[in-house]
């Protein structure tokens, strides 16, 4: 019998008591070290989680401050408040432009160059920072074209311009865009890419934001776009649409869009070889299934553009024991219940039938 979940929440603020938005909660247990729940704080900081009874080790992580680590232990049906405080983070490049205002420009590393503008720098071998206000160069052949603020410190790592852009991986990507203070993008995976908006950051090797508002590409091969995408899961590719509300991977090497996609056809992979764990149904037993269901008509809350009917993806789970959570029902699965059902249908005719047919030939005889 599974456990009863209990839950972890609890707010996230800096040192001078500001709440800390779109910080990265990652729960994993003290033991296996596997990870057990993942989510985000909200506007006001705050954030939740629900976990199996056990000893956690909670991490919190947003590229503005210093990493937070906090170990907790939840029971059966309990609630568990941990609050994270960050500091921070030190920015040796950060502290040095502060000094360097008013000095102008210098090339410091070997070979690098500084074509103009004001008071920026190349510190490392072939560094390159062709123009622009404060901005610092500082990995080997790491180039900024311009812009104001932004630091390129990593080997080969680029960024392109706009204001307050942090390229920190090795051979990562800026393209643009940013803002002053938090509203910077940055990079710190490893060939990581940020094509513009706005507090956008790419922190998985590999990982890519296209663009937009307050995007998350977490984890390593991730993709995220629109805003508050968020790409917590390796693999994972999020489509968001410009409202408030997030959108979250769910799982490693998913696809997941918050709008509606349209297309001629959809091709679902369905070839024997493709299969494993083949097992036969009873049609029967799925059409009394089907007729117990409620099926209703909704819209749905969150982009809903139109009215559906179906049933509720909670009961259909419990009844068919199908798919990979209770929020979701896959085409592919209530298109294959629809055809076990109408075989089981046919079956029920086809027996009918035949007690008709026996039927009328008794009468038949009794007649005669």
């Amino acid at each position: 019998m599974r456990s009863r979940e209990g839950t972890i929440e609890g707010t996230v603020s800096t040192d001078q008591n500001d709440c800390v938005e779109a910080a990265v909660i990652t729960v994993t247990d003290a033991e296996t070290e596997k990870s057990e729940a993942i989510t985000t704080t909200d506007e006001s900081g705050t954030y939740s989680v629900s976990v199996g009874p056990g000893t956690y080790n909670l991490r919190c992580e947003q590229s503005r401050f210093e990493t937070g680590e906090e170990t907790v232990t939840t029971g059966e049906d309990t609630a568990e408040t941990v609050d994270v405080t960050l500091s921070e983070a030190a920015s040796d490049v950060e502290a040095e432009m502060a000094d360097a205002l008013g000095i102008g420009l210098r090339a410091s590393g070997s070979h690098a160059t500084v074509g103009g503008g004001r008071d920026n720098e190349a510190r490392g071998t072939y560094d390159t920072v062709s123009g622009g206000w404060r901005n610092v160069a500082d990995g080997q052949a790491a180039t900024i074209s311009g812009g104001a603020g932004n630091e390129a410190s990593n080997t080969d790592a680029t960024v392109g311009g706009g204001v307050g852009n942090r390229a920190l991986g090795f051979r990562c990507t800026i393209g643009g865009g940013g803002g002053t203070g938090p509203r910077g993008n940055s990079a710190s995976g490893s060939h990581a890419v940020v094509g513009g908006g706005q507090r956008n950051h790419a922190n998985g090797d590999f990982a890519v934001v296209a663009g937009g508002f307050f995007n998350y590409a977490f984890r390593d091969h991730t993709f995220a776009v629109g805003r508050r995408a968020y790409a917590f899961h390796e693999g994972a590719v999020v489509f968001a649409d410009p409202s408030e509300t997030p959108a979250r991977s769910q799982r490693e090497n998913e696809v997941r869009s918050q709008m509606p996609v349209y297309a001629p056809a959809f091709n679902t992979t369905s070839a024997r070889s493709a299969k494993t764990n083949v097992e036969s149904v009873d049609p029967e037993t799925v059409l009394d299934g089907v007729e117990d269901l409620e099926i209703t008509t909704w819209t749905l809350k969150h982009n809903g553009t139109g009215r559906h009917i179906g049933p509720m993806a909670e009961e259909f789970a419990e009844t068919f024991g199908l798919g990979d959570d209770d929020e979701s029902i896959s085409t592919v699965d209530a298109e294959g219940v629809a055809l076990a059902a109408i075989q089981g249908l046919s079956k029920k005719l086809d027996k009918r039938d035949d007690r008709i047919a026996e039927l009328e030939q008794r009468l038949a005889a009794l007649e005669s």
